[in-house]
């Protein structure tokens, strides 16, 4: 239930984050994970833990749809910003790695520890969110032009001010934008199957290993969540590979070659390599979980996935953020025109 919320989540959370800014959005959703983790911790039977984890996935989904265009807004450049996100989704893999490590434990104390320690992460990171500023330009121009109304400049007027924002526009355009997308625009459609395609696999990673070091190596609960750390280690060898590409990119730009100038062709040969890895890995995993083979096989097969895992995402993720950071661009120049 976690990710089915996980799942529908983004269909909110990043078209809102476009007409009432980062900044709210992320801390409302914040707001909500917070609770609802509270509230699984406290639930009192299965049904209520099942409808909050639901609500948790839900609020849960919020980073992922927002912060590539955060970093759209921050990062003017390509290579800072590829940077960046680099970062972020190296982080967010070792989540799920360390996750299994730390409820494979402590749940043997008590179910509701897992939950508990999640909560303890969630108070902590309340400190530096509430100082994140708002960073959507079209947000930061609205607050702009209502200074200057207060001013005496009557006729200044933002680029949002001028869209939409009852109740029946939302629900019919903001929030049905991104099935609209994904319906009409056939390459948000099939980069979004890849990167599902992706996530299934990871997240049966979840189960198989299960399968795969308890009842095949006999290993505790908690020795089986080490093994999702050869996942987060290649996310770390992934960066590595990420930071190289940057320089070919860079010399790229330096040459003026003309697929360095394309938002489409920076990012793709990152998610092309990328495939091999995913298929080399499930072949690893498969052909050598068995007793005659030393456990340590098998747990290796995490490193090229994790490779693989990343890169593609960096890759595609990447290249929707650049395609967001042009469209503010060009908004940006808009209402500097129509001023």
């Amino acid at each position: 239930m976690f990710l089915v919320g996980y799942v529908v989540g983004p269909i909110a959370w990043g078209p809102m984050s476009e007409s009432y800014g980062r900044r709210p959005i992320m801390l409302s959703a914040f707001l909500l994970f917070t609770l609802s983790m509270l509230a699984s911790a406290l639930s009192p039977n299965f049904a209520a833990l099942v409808v909050f984890r639901l609500l948790t996935g839900i609020a849960a989904a919020c980073p992922i749809a927002v912060v590539g265009g955060t970093c759209a807004d921050l990062f003017a450049q390509p290579e800072p910003r590829g940077r960046a996100m680099a970062f972020f989704m190296a982080a967010t893999t070792w989540g799920p790695c360390g996750g299994p490590v730390i409820s494979g434990f402590i749940s043997v104390i008590d179910w509701r520890w897992s939950l508990w320690v999640g909560l303890i992460f969630a108070g902590v990171t309340w400190v530096p969110l509430l100082f994140v500023p708002e960073t959507y330009g079209p947000m930061v121009l609205k607050r702009r032009a209502q200074r200057l109304r207060k001013q005496g400049r009557g006729d200044v007027v933002a680029p949002i001010e001028l869209e939409k924002a009852d109740l029946a526009h939302i629900v019919s355009v903001v929030l049905t934008r991104p099935i609209r997308m994904m319906c009409f625009e056939p390459l948000v459609l099939f980069t979004c199957l890849y990167l599902s395609y992706a996530y299934a696999i990871f997240y049966l990673f979840l189960v198989a290993y299960t399968f795969i070091y308890v009842d095949i190596y006999g290993f505790s609960t908690g020795e089986e969540g080490l093994t999702f750390l050869a996942i987060g280690v290649g996310a770390m060898f992934a960066c590595f590979v990420y930071f190289g590409w940057d320089a070919v990119l860079r010399r790229a730009y330096e040459k003026d070659t003309w697929w360095s100038r394309r938002e489409e062709f920076r990012r793709l040969p990152l998610a092309c390599l990328a495939g091999p890895f995913f298929v080399i890995s499930c072949f690893w995993v498969g052909w050598t979980s068995r007793k005659d083979v030393h456990w340590i096989v098998p747990a290796l097969s995490g490193i090229p996935f994790g490779i693989g895992y990343l890169l593609l995402f960096m890759a595609l993720l990447n290249y929707l953020v650049d395609a967001v950071r042009t469209f503010l661009h060009n908004l940006c120049d808009l209402y500097i025109l129509t001023s």
